[in-house]
């Protein structure tokens, strides 16, 4: 994780932390910036992270155009369909948990 410099997720991954004590606009990963992407969230003027509300091609390509390292697409199979679809991953590494056969979350949305 200490390669990566920017951490992009959807609200519902963001949120999660909330039931293990994140607090709403507290950055999970404190050695880089987090874009929580979301048209609904609302964060006070102090938070740490930044909310990006329409997530297009032109913001990806900002992003990897300015951050100076890979950017680390955390949870999230709407958001990573999304990308996927938009051809905006470049490489993909997946970081998997032990499963449950029979239910549970697509890897892409």
């Amino acid at each position: 994780m200490a390669e990566y410099r920017v951490a992009i997720m959807g609200k519902a991954t963001y949120k999660f932390g909330y039931q293990y004590g994140l607090k709403r606009g507290a950055n999970p990963y404190d050695h880089m910036q987090t874009k929580v992407i979301s048209k609904t969230l609302v964060c006070s003027s102090d938070c740490k992270i930044e909310v990006v509300c329409d997530l297009n091609m032109d913001i990806i390509t900002k992003m990897k155009m300015t951050v100076k390292g890979p950017i680390y697409l955390c949870g999230g199979s709407d958001l990573a369909g999304q990308l996927l679809r938009m051809g905006a991953i470049d490489e993909l590494r997946l970081k998997r948990s032990p499963i449950v056969l029979g239910g549970g979350v697509s890897l892409f949305g």
